[in-house]
């Protein structure tokens, strides 16, 4: 559990499951119609070419980081920030699901891409609670993803 900037707590068990579960599904589709970039050079390499083509960044929390891939991460999320993409943190031990749910080796970052065609009910809605919860946070929340 976080502790709210206003000092509340949050109860976090149904939200954290929530969040996940949406998560699943929302790299189950964005795998289904292409819309994943995955690994952190591709990552920054399409950020740096076509930021408003992303809706989502996933970070995995790692629990060590080298120096230099640390400041990767710091400033892969204050680009994100800068250009409101949603940052979602995820355990580290969702790393397994996240590359089984992608089929992607390299899953240290993974992009979903905006659908030009139209945009999923679940994406806006993720993205509204993303934006409200992360502005509740003294720290933004990481998330679980649930099992298969």
């Amino acid at each position: 559990m976080d502790k709210l900037a206003d000092g509340n707590i949050q109860n976090s068990c149904g939200f954290m499951n929530r969040i996940g579960h949406a998560v699943t599904t929302l790299l189950d589709i964005a795998r289904d119609e292409n819309r994943i970039t995955c690994g952190l050079l591709p990552a920054i390499r399409l950020l740096q070419t076509k930021p408003g083509e992303v809706l989502f960044c996933i970070l995995p929390q790692e629990k060590k980081f080298d120096s230099a891939k640390h400041i990767q991460y710091v400033l892969l999320q204050a680009f994100c920030l800068e250009h409101q993409i949603a940052i979602i943190n995820v355990e580290s031990e969702s790393i397994k699901r996240i590359q089984e749910l992608v089929k992607a080796p390299d899953c240290s970052c993974i992009l979903i891409h905006r659908n030009i065609n139209h945009i999923l009910c679940l994406e806006l809605e993720l993205d509204r609670i993303l934006r409200l919860e992360n502005s509740s946070f003294i720290s933004p929340p990481v998330f679980k993803l649930p099992a298969k």
